[in-house]
């Protein structure tokens, strides 16, 4: 995309997406998930750890279920050593 995610209105032509490294970086990223249709795959990296311009991370993954699973039926998360988990979901 070439546009702010924001404004995009074509999330409904898709039946999978992928985010990675996006959601640390702003504060809407509840309102980017809830524009996803329901049943959507949506595949996303979130850090473990706080860095330069990220507006959050995640200690564990109570932490991604807590702050996600209102619009996301969360299938997996893995953790990439170092600093990633990797989650894999549904839009609910």
């Amino acid at each position: 995309f070439k546009e702010d995610f924001r404004n995009i209105q074509e999330f409904h032509c898709y039946d999978s997406i992928i985010a990675l490294e996006i959601f640390e970086h702003i504060n809407w990223d509840i309102e980017f998930i809830d524009k996803i249709n329901r049943g959507t795959w949506v595949f996303f990296s979130v850090p473990n750890k706080m860095a330069n311009f990220h507006v959050r991370y995640f200690v564990n993954k109570e932490e991604i279920i807590k702050r996600y699973s209102k619009l996301l039926e969360i299938k997996d998360i893995e953790f990439i050593p170092s600093k990633w988990w990797v989650v894999a979901a549904k839009r609910k």
